[in-house]
């Protein structure tokens, strides 16, 4: 067998091939697009991966926006004034890369403990 016959036997049908068939945001992709991408993408630098998960919420005015790492089981949080400032600020921790991640720990009890908080 060529190497051809077997990449289409071991191709996933369901995975999207192109970058067009994955959902888009055009209010995120203008606006932050990192955050959009970490959302929007199913396979990174070829690797399969859960896409990223957003939450908005507010309390007395504040507004809490959050990104969730479903692989890595971690989260980071922005509080603003509303919920386009805290996008965009996320966007940008994301760029300079100071984005504090906060690691949910184990699922698995079994499983070795992994060191729980805040990581850079």
């Amino acid at each position: 067998m060529t190497d051809d016959m077997l990449d289409d036997l071991y191709e996933d049908p369901q995975d999207p091939k192109e970058e067009h068939e994955f959902p888009c945001c055009p209010f995120l992709q203008e606006r932050c697009a990192r955050v959009h991408d970490f959302l929007r993408f199913s396979i990174w630098k070829g690797r399969r991966r859960k896409p990223g998960k957003v939450s908005i919420t507010t309390d007395n005015g504040l507004w809490i926006v959050s990104i969730t790492d479903v692989d890595y089981r971690r989260s980071s949080t922005v509080t603003g004034n509303d919920s386009l400032q805290c996008l965009e600020t996320l966007d940008q921790l994301i760029c300079t890369k100071q984005l504090y991640w906060r690691y949910w720990g184990n699922e698995d009890p079994q499983k070795s403990k992994v060191k729980i908080g805040t990581k850079r």
